[in-house]
């Protein structure tokens, strides 16, 4: 049988792997295999601590048929067993009586007196004989309680890794070893004896002379003295307790049989023979083993050595008896044997099991089971995971896992060596004396005169020895240890695990800008285990652009916010993934969550600046725009900036409007990674001065932006330039005629006959010019004139008969009045509205 027994839970905190005891790793396995396919770390990768935990005892009992007392594999005890009680053998001599010199006067000195000496040498031995054994049975009862240690419910999550721990079974009450002791056929005591005698002596009456001879000479035998029977045994007299063969006076006289004082099985002080059948007790030990100790006291036999010693001979033994030569003579006691002794058998039994426990698991999980310490065990993958009770294992969660699993523990016993010990003790005391003799010499007188008194003299005895069979010790069976089969395994109740639900995490949309960093919330979410702190989770957020960065976690109470720094390079819609798991001890072995949001970032504001690189005569910002349109970099119309400094010249469109009436046209935009970007276009003016032109910067994200600016267009004559006095070249000026040279007040030397026109072009400062002295209109100037016309101002001519030349000093852009014609009689007239280049004035 095998039960489960309700857990003790501990408090909780929040999700992490958890440390068990026991079969609970069967239940952890098994929880974890139910989850779906996803694979989680790898234990061996992954630090396990338990928050809060619940343990489950589960208990029952292996027992074992009845088997063999002896290791099958081995040969059985002999048949018979023999304890031997004692065995001695000596070889011993001794000597007495003295011889004197006796003054016999008138005889005169002469020795008188007596000396003799004995010997002996033998053997004597007893020995008790088991007759018949065989069979003997025993079984073992062995309830066991493994607690296993688990997660608490809702203190891990979906990719957490799970520890089990499992410990040492413990040993219930009810734990017992019994053993059938072997039957016998018989008890039987049985002895040996050998023994010879002999003596030997002077006589000394007014001389010496001597003689001798053999007191007793008995060759060694060896056979029984005595048997009782099974039957006997197991069929008392009305005075014999049961399984006992009680002493009477028929042993007792005919086997020498004497009186035992400390005699338990039988009513009195008589001896007895029984059956051995030692009552096993088992103790339970520490580590789990049981041991089972039994003794029994079997035979109490008291012995006298004469009456077995005639049995064995089947003769009378002359053990005392007297004899003489010439006046001496000879008396002796050959052997005076008493034994009391006791015979017990012990039986010495150790059951040292090791418990497994193996979880079926829903299906194939990775796991690694480690020692208490740590140290791997074995590790794989698979439907089922095995581990000695003690040990530990940690399994991976699957990531989908959210709902509660279970696992079937069963428990086994994976070692059961058993190992039987079998020792007869003799316990008793006995005394053994060999050969005692006394020698006996008469008087001696002559006529009235006494000569010699007579002399009576002991010797022995020649051997004697205390028999103390108490330490005495009989290894009949020596320990043998075998596997000890016919054990049950114990299926427990299914055991379930329930992981936290994930955390419920509600998106946040987000709507930042391109190219600016911004820190903004991207999902909240809500956690059943209220009492968590933002340390106790990690979230990492995958921006979409091919970028992630850490979470930052805030909130308490169940409720919580994720935040996230970040900067888009580029406009557009990015789909956002927010992973939030659950830490272990830094680990991040998790509930995990992935939650899909998204951010939609708007294009960086654009700004611009319309291109100035003039002011007018009146002090107005222009940018002067010749006709045909400048080459680069003057065809610049204006400038823009882009927020975002990631920015790209693809991303960016322009349009001019020339502010002329006629059709905007596309600008040329250029610029690098971030601008500024600058716009240029061609536009050659039908309408010449000043005019608003209208730049509009489009990005393709949406941003617009549009620059105003005035130019100020104007051109040069059809050929050749006209020409300003330095001096003059402000305000109302006069630019040809037959009055140019008056008007103009060149500082140098000057001749009448210039009328203002150089054929050299176009002007541009430090450029020399040259053109004509001669009467009328032989420079040949334009016909018409631009109503805003690029001028040549110089400080000075230099005149070589009809040709004039100078030094450009200034262009200035004059605006022309009507009344020009070739004729130098139609003076050339306008007003300086801007200073191209150089100085004037």
């Amino acid at each position: 049988m095998f039960r489960s027994t309700s857990p003790v839970i501990t408090a909780p905190r929040r999700p992490i792997a958890v440390t068990a005891a026991m079969l609970c790793l069967a239940l952890v396995a098994g929880f974890l295999m139910v989850a779906t396919g996803a694979v989680a770390p790898s234990p061996a990768e992954a630090t396990v601590r338990p928050a809060a935990t619940k343990t489950v005892s589960l208990e029952g009992t292996f027992k074992t048929t009845d088997q063999s007392l002896w290791d099958p594999a081995a040969a059985a005890p002999s048949s018979t067993q023999r304890v031997s009680l004692f065995d001695e053998s000596w070889d011993a001599s001794a000597s007495g009586g003295n011889v004197e010199e006796v003054d016999a006067e008138p005889l005169g000195t002469w020795d008188f007196g007596a000396r003799g000496q004995v010997s002996s040498s033998g053997r004597v031995g007893m020995s008790l004989d088991l007759e018949g054994m065989s069979g003997g049975k025993v079984g073992v009862t062995y309830p066991v309680k493994v607690d296993v240690t688990m997660p608490a419910d809702k203190t891990f999550g979906a990719g957490d890794t799970v520890e089990i721990a499992t410990a040492p079974a413990e040993v219930q009450s009810g734990a017992e070893i019994k053993t059938t002791e072997p039957n016998i056929s018989g008890v039987a005591l049985n002895a040996t004896f050998g023994l010879h005698a002999a003596f030997g002596g002077d006589i000394c009456v007014f001389g010496c002379f001597g003689g001798g001879g053999d007191l007793v000479n008995f060759d060694e035998e060896s056979g029984k003295i005595f048997g009782v029977s099974t039957d006997q045994i197991r069929n008392p007299t009305n005075t014999s307790p049961a399984d006992t063969y009680c002493f009477g006076s028929a042993e007792n006289s005919l086997f020498g049989l004497k009186s035992y004082s400390s005699a338990t099985r039988c009513p009195g002080d008589k001896g007895y023979v029984a059956r051995p059948n030692p009552v096993v007790n088992t103790t339970a030990q520490s580590d789990g083993s049981l041991t089972g100790v039994g003794e029994d006291t079997f035979a109490v036999i008291p012995v006298g050595a004469i009456t077995w010693l005639q049995r064995l001979a089947g003769e009378s033994v002359p053990i005392n008896g007297s004899t003489g030569f010439s006046d001496l003579n000879v008396s002796w006691t050959g052997l005076d044997l008493n034994l009391n002794t006791a015979a017990s058998r012990r039986e010495e039994l150790h059951f040292k099991p090791k418990v497994d426990v193996t979880l079926a698991l829903p299906r194939a999980l990775s796991y690694k089971v480690v020692t208490p310490g740590g140290a791997e065990v074995t590790s794989g993958r698979g439907t089922s995971v095995t581990l000695r009770s003690g040990n530990k294992v940690l399994v991976d969660v699957p990531t989908d896992q959210t709902v509660p699993f279970s696992a079937t523990p069963t428990l086994s016993l994976a070692e059961h060596n058993l190992s039987n010990h079998v020792t007869h003790k003799i316990k008793g005391l006995g005394d053994l004396k060999m050969l005692a003799a006394s020698l006996s010499l008469p008087g001696f007188s002559v006529g009235a005169i006494d000569i010699w008194d007579g002399v009576s003299f002991g010797i022995g005895p020649v051997y004697r020895k205390e028999l103390e069979l108490g330490t005495t010790t009989i290894n009949v069976v020596p320990e043998r240890t075998w596997s000890l089969g016919g054990f049950n395994s114990l299926v427990a109740a299914t055991l379930t695990l329930a992981p936290a639900p994930p955390p419920v995490v509600t998106p946040v949309t987000i709507k930042p800008v391109e190219g600016a960093e911004f820190t903004s919330t991207v999902a909240t979410f809500t956690d059943e285990v209220t009492k968590a702190v933002p340390a106790d989770y990690v979230a990492r957020i995958t921006w979409g652009d091919g970028r992630a960065s850490a979470g930052k976690i805030t909130g308490s109470g169940g409720a919580y916010a994720i935040a996230g720094t970040h900067t888009y390079e580029q406009y557009g819609p990015y789909p956002i993934e927010v992973d939030l798991r659950t830490v272990p001890e830094g680990q991040l072995a998790t509930n995990h969550v992935v939650t899909d949001t998204s951010a939609t970032v708007s294009d960086a504001a654009l700004t611009g600046v319309g291109a100035i690189n003039n002011k007018t005569a009146s002090g107005q910002d222009v940018l002067t725009w010749p006709n045909p349109s400048p080459a680069a970099p003057g065809d610049r119309v204006a400038t823009f900036s882009d927020a975002n400094p990631f920015g790209l010249l693809s991303d960016l469109s322009a349009t001019i409007a020339w502010g002329d009436g006629t059709a905007p046209t596309t600008g040329v935009v250029t610029g690098g990674v971030g601008g500024p970007f600058a716009v240029a276009g061609k536009h050659d003016y039908t309408d010449l001065g000043l005019h608003t032109v209208t730049v509009v910067m489009t990005s393709k994200g949406g941003s617009t932006a549009t620059t105003r600016t005035t130019t100020l267009s104007y051109t040069n004559p059809a050929r050749g330039t006209f020409l300003l006095g330095g001096k003059k070249a402000v305000g109302a000026v006069t630019f040809w005629g037959s009055k140019w040279m008056k008007a103009n007040a060149l500082t140098s030397t000057t001749t009448s006959s210039f009328k203002g026109f150089a054929s050299k072009l176009p002007p541009s400062c430090g450029s020399t010019w040259s053109g004509s002295a001669a009467t009328g209109n032989s420079s040949v100037p334009p016909t018409t004139v631009p109503t805003y016309m690029a001028v040549a101002v110089t400080n000075g001519v230099n005149v070589a008969g009809t040709t004039v030349t100078g030094k450009t000093d200034a262009v200035v852009v004059v605006r022309t009045n009507a009344g020009y014609g070739p004729d130098p009689s139609r003076t050339g007239t306008g007003a300086v509205v801007a200073v191209l280049c150089g100085k004037v004035g």
